[in-house]
């Protein structure tokens, strides 16, 4: 209840308020300390302004120098990357001209004689004259006919475009090499030899496929065929298969005994040239008599350079060893 006084609340004193009622005033700063003072900020400022900035500046090029340096790495694998020119075969003998090889760094050349190794990825084209032999590195020998393009792959691969080639897995001294040294890629599958001499001929979308020794092996995406010595198998685009058989000697393989490499049979026996023939022409050596065999065991001087026809002749006429074919025999006989 209200008892008459109209007294308001007094407002509550302020202590910072008195202190300073009693303080006495601040002294103005002189005009020298002034300028001191501000100079003095001044200086503190750019000194804080040029650390920031050496550490800015330490900081982009530290980015930059490893900008560089993962430049500098990039190059280096890229150098790194560039692949390695890996041999496949080199050239053993030669007929005809225009032989072309295409490679991705020089592009398309002729085949000089001067060159005489070839490398994957190189592309090898015969012309209608000419003919090659390569000594495959992985073993063998492989034969290149007229009218032929390939792909060297791989050490062990070679892509047939069209044309034909043939494969010898064995060699003049009579040894074989590994299985699977070569596989011929073709439109219908993949011809690798099981220890073989066969030849692989591609005309548009048809593969024929001819053994003469061994066997050889076409993989098929759906099946696998395995064709042995004496057969000739034609696989069109379509998978339809059709054999047949093949002699081992003869006109078909006239070819391949004509760029076949040559052999020295300087400081041999002539029963080892004999042998060269015949598995150079698909035949077997066959001694009419004791006396033949004993003279085939005479040592040869000379005889390099020879085809093994040539080399029969020749054979023939130094020595009084005389020959005749029979079917796929090579008879030896003596001279009358």
């Amino acid at each position: 209840m209200n008892n008459g006084n109209t007294d308001k609340p007094q407002a509550q004193s302020d202590p910072f308020a008195e202190l300073f009622e009693h303080a006495a005033p601040r002294p103005e700063p002189r005009s020298e300390a002034k300028a001191l003072a501000l100079a003095s900020l001044k200086e503190q400022w750019a000194a804080d302004v040029d650390r920031r900035t050496k550490r800015r500046n330490i900081v982009r090029w530290g980015l930059a120098a490893g900008l560089l340096l993962g430049l500098a790495g990039l190059f280096v694998q890229i150098d790194d990357s560039v692949p390695e020119i890996v041999s496949v075969a080199t050239v053993a003998l030669r007929s005809g001209e225009h032989i072309a090889v295409t490679t991705s760094s020089i592009g398309v050349r002729e085949l000089s004689s001067s060159m005489s190794s070839l490398n994957v990825g190189d592309m090898l084209v015969t012309g209608e004259d000419s003919r090659l032999a390569l000594a495959w590195n992985a073993g063998g020998s492989l034969r290149v006919d007229a009218n032929t393009t390939l792909v060297f792959v791989s050490s062990q691969v070679i892509r047939l475009v069209s044309g034909t080639v043939y494969f010898d897995s064995g060699s003049a001294g009579g040894t074989s090499v590994r299985p699977g040294s070569i596989s011929i890629r073709t439109p219908v599958g993949s011809a690798s030899h099981i220890g073989t001499q066969f030849m692989a001929q591609v005309t548009g979308d048809s593969v024929t496929i001819s053994v003469r020794e061994g066997r050889v092996k076409i993989d098929r995406p759906a099946s696998e065929l395995v064709i042995g010595a004496g057969n000739q198998m034609e696989v069109d685009a379509d998978g339809l298969t059709a054999r047949r058989p093949i002699a081992s000697y003869g006109e078909a393989w006239r070819w391949v005994e004509n760029i076949a490499p040559r052999f020295d049979p300087d400081g041999r026996p002539v029963n080892d040239l004999l042998l060269w023939i015949a598995r150079e022409t698909g035949r077997s050596i066959h001694y009419h008599s004791m006396a033949a065999e004993q003279e085939a065991d005479e040592i040869l001087h000379g005889f390099r350079g020879l085809g093994p026809m040539d080399a029969l002749e020749v054979l023939s006429s130094a020595t009084d060893l005389r020959y005749s074919f029979i079917d796929e025999r090579i008879e030896i006989r003596l001279a009358d």
